[in-house]
């Protein structure tokens, strides 16, 4: 087991927040919110991702539209592509929505697959930062 482990961002998806070529530090945690930037391992594939929280259990999605809204619970019944997620589950997106493979497209992801939490930048030096 890990306590920090450093990565190399590889994909485009989370432009203009991060970028390919940055280098950063994962921690696990036990809890992950809304919001929170995960690298996680992609169950079809076996790579890492990196994408941000969108929404969390019990979380009720619109996902009708390109882009996918949090609803609350009393408004579901008007619209058509509405979903609750499950326990320990998240949805995931990338800042970045043309190059984002994300759960817009692969669907929520589980507790299981997240690797941890990005908390720091530290490489390009000129962009230095604490997530």
């Amino acid at each position: 087991m890990f306590k920090i482990m450093p990565m190399k961002i590889n994909q485009k998806s989370m432009e203009p927040i991060l970028f390919d070529g940055d280098y950063v530090l994962v921690t696990q945690k036990k809890k992950y919110n809304k919001g929170d930037i995960v690298v996680f391992k992609d169950k079809f594939d076996s790579k890492y991702k990196i994408k941000y929280i969108f929404a969390e259990s019990n979380d009720w999605i619109d996902t009708s539209s390109a882009l996918p809204k949090i609803i609350d619970n009393n408004n579901k019944n008007y619209l058509t592509k509405v979903t609750k997620l499950e326990y320990n589950t998240f949805y995931v997106l990338g800042y970045n929505e043309q190059m984002s493979k994300d759960s817009r497209h692969f669907g929520p992801i589980t507790c299981d697959q997240i690797i941890g939490k990005l908390i720091f930048r530290y490489y390009p030096f000129n962009s230095i930062r604490f997530f």
